[in-house]
């Protein structure tokens, strides 16, 4: 037997058929999305709501496809405005935020662009999109009287639970998954005032998971360029450059880049913004940053919550 966890969260027990000699090994799955585009307008409508319209493209070249789009809406705070209609249509699921804490937001989707779409349990605007190499969604959209701002985006893939899959009976966090291939960026969407940062100045607070660092621990390292985590480049690139901005807050001895070799292309000096060139050396490149805050001198690596005092952020670049 063998237990699968789906993007959506539900758990499903599968048994496993055939022999192991014929089964497929689970850690050479690749199901990059990578190239995978999106883009957005907006407009102020005459009733006082912002019009936000997104699009997704998969490119030819995707390996795997993308099943959900996903928009952060999240604020404790007041929004003021009109308050945005009441959802509706075939594909709306409702709103299922478990504290409520999102800007008033309307979700939608044109006819056919979306299966479903809403407000998720972690209040993000999702829309089901189920696209495959070479397909697209238009017209999925969100009405809110909350102004632009920066907001973070995800890509989530499909992955299958095949039983034709050898996965082992106890887990094996080397084995990839959905969150191996997810697509974390950011694009305008409707903003938290005064937390939101302005379209006008794009800033990536990288892929760092915001249930474990907290905001000021999470922007200790960000990004002008690029503005996703994960990047696909022609097989002729041999670098891909990176703006990156150290908080007035980091202790710099504490900086680390993996791989190790690039580590000298580093000055990370608080306060201070660098471009760095990565140079790519494979189809597939990773390149794995981490630092601590410079209040968290005292703290040994080996408290339990000194995790949450770390800004980690992981990019991947490929080659095709």
């Amino acid at each position: 037997m063998k237990t699968l966890r789906y993007a959506c969260g539900f758990i499903a027990v599968i048994p496993l058929v055939g022999s192991a000699a014929e089964l497929k090994d689970p850690r050479t799955r690749d199901e990059d999305i990578s190239g995978t585009r999106v883009e957005v307008t907006y407009e102020l409508r005459g009733d006082g709501l912002y019009e936000y319209v997104y699009s997704v493209a998969a490119p030819a070249d995707n390996l795997g496809y993308v099943s959900t789009f996903l928009m952060d809406l999240s604020c404790s705070g007041q929004v003021p405005g009109t308050t945005p209609p009441l959802g509706s249509g075939q594909g709306y699921l409702g709103n299922f935020s478990d504290d409520g804490k999102h800007v008033p937001a309307t979700v939608s989707a044109d006819y056919g662009q979306a299966a479903t779409y809403g407000v998720s349990a972690q209040n993000k605007a999702q829309w089901a999109v189920t696209l495959r190499a070479g397909e697209s969604s238009t017209g999925l959209r969100v009405l809110s009287p909350a102004s632009p701002g920066l907001r973070e985006y995800q890509l989530v893939p499909y992955m299958d639970n095949d039983p034709s899959w050898d996965y082992p009976k106890e887990p094996d966090p080397t084995i990839p998954w959905i969150d191996d291939f997810t697509v974390v960026g950011v694009a305008a969407g409707p903003g938290c005032p005064g937390v939101s940062p302005p379209v006008e100045e794009p800033l990536f607070a990288g892929s760092g998971n915001a249930q474990v660092e907290p905001e000021n621990i999470n922007m200790l390292l960000a990004y002008k360029e690029p503005m996703r985590d994960k990047i696909t480049v022609d097989a002729t690139t041999e670098v891909v450059p990176m703006d990156i901005v150290y908080s007035n807050d980091i202790d710099s001895k504490t900086f680390k880049v993996q791989p190790g070799h690039l580590r000298p292309l580093f000055d990370p000096r608080a306060g201070t913004t660098q471009r760095v060139e990565i140079p790519l050396k494979a189809a597939k490149n990773m390149v794995h940053f981490e630092v601590r805050s410079s209040s968290d001198r005292g703290r040994r690596n080996d408290d339990d919550d000194s995790q949450s005092y770390k800004d980690r952020d992981r990019f991947e670049f490929r080659r095709k």
